[in-house]
């Protein structure tokens, strides 16, 4: 009984769910006070849900051996009892089901299926409905299998003139394929992921140790199986939550993008157009709430390889060239005019013109770099934007652990070779080429089309209608 291997978050499922409600169900004899007793050292016929009609969390016993599981049991059932069988369906559904808190629910099933007979059908009908009807992890322990080898012994001894141990070993090797014939290729058949546990001795007064390894392993298994159900709940509710926070993670990294950054780009002569997206990059990505214990998505690499998907700021050297010049000659021109012989006497306006040369210089350069300014900023926005929804929706659809830098690069590779970064670039370049620097100044026109960029090309499936 190996259970699946989706790590444990155990201090989050304590505080969920200190306690675990394990449901014991099954025939009529079928073994299930005796199961709980040696399991859990406890008497159940005072805990039994005696009418399969309501779920009560208070009719439940705790064990001192394992104080974490709650016990119930509910009352046997037998197949030609088909409302009966109805109505235990019904209450298994119902104490499972999303109605209930998770902390109220039961966390585990066990569903006891006698072995009597070498030849004879084990599951009914019944029991398999019950099989298929709960979401929650079920383990099937079948019973009274030493029943059945002492009944072999029994008349093989009768037929056979031959050792006991000798008959022993042949009616356990013979019930052993049997076993595998009648209860385990059938239970593959309903459900191949389900658990199972094949007890000995339930009907003594005590086991031995081996009989205490066996109910030992299925305790451990079913406490496995309940902590993993309910990590996977909390994660659920959580993916839930977190995706219908996803256009309010969108709409802050825009907000920040453009209230904290592009006016103050926009209106500055002296900045550093990298250090600015570093720090842009460095705020929009928390608000992601990513679990990144190694701080992946603050890096410079990562950082880095936003950064590239952008196309390099380029000029027109021809033009750039011809305002330099014009400017240096400029210049030279004052410098002449403003030699030293006059500069005591009009020192104050050589200042002026200075700055005012300096001014025209730095204006100058910002409008040759605003279009691609404006093109690279937008499109670092929306690239780190779409590529942290990427990522956020593919972390969503497995089971919780800590980002990956396998995670990080699938994502980055996926988007680079797109036809989305490719169509958002081609869209921004035309957008910023046609735009004027009246235009460019104008925040919530660039805040718009980023918005309708975004929008149109974040995660289909998540796009609210």
């Amino acid at each position: 009984m190996q259970p699946d291997a989706l790590p444990l978050t155990t201090s989050r499922t304590l505080v969920q769910c200190p306690e675990f409600h394990l449901l014991v169900v099954g025939r009529y004899e079928a073994g299930k006070s005796s199961l709980v007793r040696h399991a859990f050292g406890i008497e159940m016929n005072a805990a039994s849900h005696q009418e399969p009609t309501e779920w009560n969390i208070d009719v439940g016993l705790r064990s001192m051996q394992n104080p974490r599981f709650v016990i119930h049991e509910l009352v046997g059932y037998e197949p030609a009892e088909p409302q009966i069988v109805e109505g235990a369906g019904k209450f298994l559904q119902f104490c499972s089901g999303d109605n209930l808190p998770l902390k109220d629910r039961v966390h585990a099933v066990w569903i006891c299926i006698p072995v009597l007979s070498i030849d004879e059908r084990v599951f009914h009908p019944a029991d398999e409905a019950l099989l298929k009807l709960t979401k929650v992890p079920v383990v099937v322990v079948f019973t009274h299998f030493d029943v059945l080898i002492s009944r072999m012994e029994a008349e093989t001894s009768e037929s056979l003139n031959l050792p006991r141990e000798e008959v022993k070993q042949l009616c356990l090797e013979i019930a052993d394929v049997k076993f595998r014939e009648n209860c385990i290729n059938p239970l593959a058949q309903i459900n191949p992921e389900l658990q199972y546990a094949r007890t000995f001795g339930l009907l003594k007064d005590t086991i031995s140790h081996q009989e205490k390894g066996i109910l030992s392993t299925l305790i451990q298994t079913t406490r496995d199986l309940a902590e993993r159900y309910i990590e996977r709940e909390l994660w659920t509710a959580s993916v839930t939550e977190q995706r219908a926070s996803v256009a309010e993670k969108i709409n802050t990294s825009i907000d920040i993008g453009m209230r904290r950054y592009w006016h103050g780009l926009a209106s500055s002569t002296n900045f550093s157009l990298d250090r600015c997206l570093e720090k842009l990059h460095r705020q929009i990505a928390p608000t992601w709430k990513f679990d990144d214990p190694y701080v992946r998505l603050h890096s410079s690499d990562f950082i880095r390889e936003i950064r590239n998907l952008t196309q390099p700021i380029t000029f027109d050297v021809v033009e750039e060239k011809s305002w330099s010049e014009y400017l240096q000659r400029f210049q030279i021109l004052v410098a002449l005019l403003l030699g030293t012989t006059v500069a005591a006497t009009v020192g104050p306006v050589a200042a002026s013109l200075w700055l005012l040369v300096w001014f025209i210089q730095k204006v100058a350069t910002m409008y040759y770099r605003m279009p691609d300014i404006l093109r690279c900023f937008m499109q670092y926005v929306i690239d780190l934007v779409l590529v942290l929804d990427q990522l956020f929706h593919m972390v969503l659809s497995r089971p919780p652990r800590s980002l990956t830098k396998e995670d990080i690069d699938l994502t980055m590779e996926r988007y680079r070779s797109s036809t989305t970064a490719a169509q958002v670039r081609s869209e921004l370049q035309i957008y910023a080429d046609r735009a004027t620097l009246a235009q460019i100044l104008q925040r919530n026109r660039a805040e718009a089309k980023i918005v309708e960029l975004i929008a149109r090309y974040r995660t289909p499936a998540q796009v609210e209608e």
